[in-house]
């Protein structure tokens, strides 16, 4: 009896270092996942932190480029104002010369009008 006794002996030693070591292998197992959840975690703030460096870059470099465009279009929309002023300022000049070139001929053309039509009635004063 004292063998059967002796045999159980080392079959409990065995299945409690068999015991340890499946705790030991899990403790290890809930190291290896909490550190990979951590380094998950880093991974995330991470790329949402890259995510948001880029939205705010693409975000500038579009205020840019519409700056630019806007200041083009107004260069553009002041360059053209000018060159209708500057047109509409020779063809007034151009006007003024002709007025001036034909006054004499009008005047005297309204004048000879006049007087022809108060020769011609006599009865205007």
């Amino acid at each position: 009896m004292d063998r059967q006794m002796n045999r159980g002996a080392p079959a409990e030693g065995f299945e409690d270092e068999a015991l340890r070591d499946v705790l030991s292998i899990e403790r290890q197992v809930e190291g290896i996942v909490n550190d990979a959840e951590q380094e998950a975690q880093r991974v995330i703030r991470a790329a949402q932190e890259r995510a948001r460096q880029i939205k705010q870059q693409a975000e500038a470099e579009a205020q840019e480029q519409a700056s630019a465009s806007l200041s083009e279009t107004m260069a553009r929309i002041e360059q053209e104002a000018a060159e209708i002023r500057r047109r509409a300022e020779d063809e007034a000049a151009q006007w003024v010369q002709n007025a001036e070139t034909h006054f004499d001929q009008a005047v005297a053309y309204v004048l000879g009008i006049v007087t022809m039509s108060e020769a011609g009635d006599g009865k205007r004063p």
